[in-house]
């Protein structure tokens, strides 16, 4: 999984992505930051479930 270039901090862009997915919006979470990074859908989707972990929202 490659989360080096989306870095867990207080941006802005961070902040969207976790909001989302304190929602509970997983899907609208990984089409934003694919959006935000260019990523493919197996990226994002490693990295939703990373962030998820480390929100404590799994």
């Amino acid at each position: 999984m490659q989360n080096s270039n989306y870095q867990i901090s207080k941006d802005p862009e961070f902040e969207q992505i976790a909001t989302l997915l304190r929602q509970g919006k997983d899907i609208l979470a990984a089409k934003t930051y694919r959006e935000q990074t260019g990523s493919s859908l197996l990226e994002a989707k490693q990295t939703i479930d990373f962030l998820k972990v480390e929100l404590d929202l799994d």
